[in-house]
């Protein structure tokens, strides 16, 4: 699926979103709970309420391979085609080598960049709300 220097383009996504596994929205989202349960139960990913930002590196690892193996077990849900668009573990890799490293929202004075933060990233997050995606 190479084209032209990137690993899979768009056109192969929309490909997915028609092709893929039917599953109506309330069944995807059942799968979804059940899954990161279990996830959370086999990586020991616990809520401690005395400490909302854990500086715990480990628990940081354990939260990002749940989320990887989320990812590529359940896919992307496209609600438009109510199909699971599915990506490789490979596809994965390469979107997150290659992720922009910044992106602008707006215009003009409500411009606002977003960008992707590392682990104790001293600069501030951005926060936005908006209904994107939702009619």
């Amino acid at each position: 699926m190479k084209d032209q220097g990137r690993f899979f383009d768009f056109l192969e996504v929309i490909r997915r979103a028609e092709s893929g596994e039917m599953m109506k929205e309330a069944d995807y989202d059942k799968r979804l709970g059940r899954k990161a349960l279990s996830l959370m139960k086999q990586y020991e990913i616990r809520y401690d309420p005395e400490c909302v930002i854990p500086a715990d590196d480990g628990m940081a690892d354990r939260v990002y391979q749940a989320a990887v193996d989320l990812f590529l077990d359940l896919g992307v849900y496209c609600t438009d085609t109510q199909r699971i668009i599915r990506f490789t573990r490979e596809e994965l890799e390469w979107a997150l080598k290659n992720v922009p490293q910044e992106v602008q929202y707006g215009r003009e004075e409500e411009r606002v960049s977003l960008f992707p933060r590392k682990v104790e990233d001293r600069r501030d997050p951005v926060c936005f709300f908006s209904a994107v995606g939702h009619l």
